[in-house]
């Protein structure tokens, strides 16, 4: 973030009510994005809440205090993409996710105390690498209580070479694994409410319900 535009932020600030947060690569490990919630001041922005994206390996009680985030906060979406530890490590590289799994506990301890009200939500990016959890993440979204599972189908936003994205493509019919991909969409886990299915939905099959 380009300090240049701190002022405009901070007059639109004053305009608005809720003020999303994603911190362009993660919000807790941006001294920009950080620099922005201190400047947020709860006695000039009384009004403000922050909905926030994040993937949750900083998010824990000592952040949450340090940015004067208790009572702030309308929504919390944490980007996961796995179920799985050994999985966590491919697709989340140089994460931890035990301590993710801590961080999940202590945001929702929040809401289970009624400390906290914000909305819970975590996402999903559905690849060759881990397409065989999605219901297994719906089960670790039931054990934190979240409001929301949302499941993106992977694109090439040019993170990777068209050799690379096809490797990772499961939902291409002419992925090896495809009709894999397509099973596992009918698993009964995936059928609960909490699930958004976004752009995975049009891969279902019509008996899938």
């Amino acid at each position: 973030m380009d300090r240049d535009y701190l002022p405009f932020i901070l007059r639109a600030a004053q305009r608005v009510e809720t003020l999303g947060i994603d911190g362009a690569g993660e919000l807790f490990a941006s001294k920009h994005s950080r620099h922005l919630l201190n400047l947020l001041e709860r006695d000039q922005f009384p009004h403000l809440k922050f909905w926030i994206v994040s993937n949750g390996q900083l998010l824990n009680e000592k952040a949450f205090r340090d940015l004067d985030l208790p009572g702030r906060v309308q929504g919390i979406e944490i980007s996961v993409d796995a179920a799985r530890s050994e999985t966590y490590s491919v697709v989340r590289r140089g994460g931890d996710f035990q301590r993710l799994l801590t961080n999940l506990a202590f945001l929702e301890g929040l809401r289970s105390s009624r400390a906290e009200k914000f909305r819970f939500a975590l996402r999903f990016v559905v690849s060759s690498i881990n397409f065989r959890e999605m219901p297994e993440f719906v089960t670790l979204g039931r054990k934190f209580h979240v409001d929301i599972i949302h499941f993106y189908m992977i694109r090439n936003w040019g993170h990777c070479s068209q050799t690379e994205f096809r490797r990772l493509n499961i939902a291409s019919p002419c992925h090896p694994e495809h009709e894999d991909f397509l099973r596992v969409l009918e698993s009964p886990e995936l059928c609960d409410p909490i699930v958004d299915w976004g752009s995975v939905w049009p891969y279902r099959r019509p008996a899938a319900g």
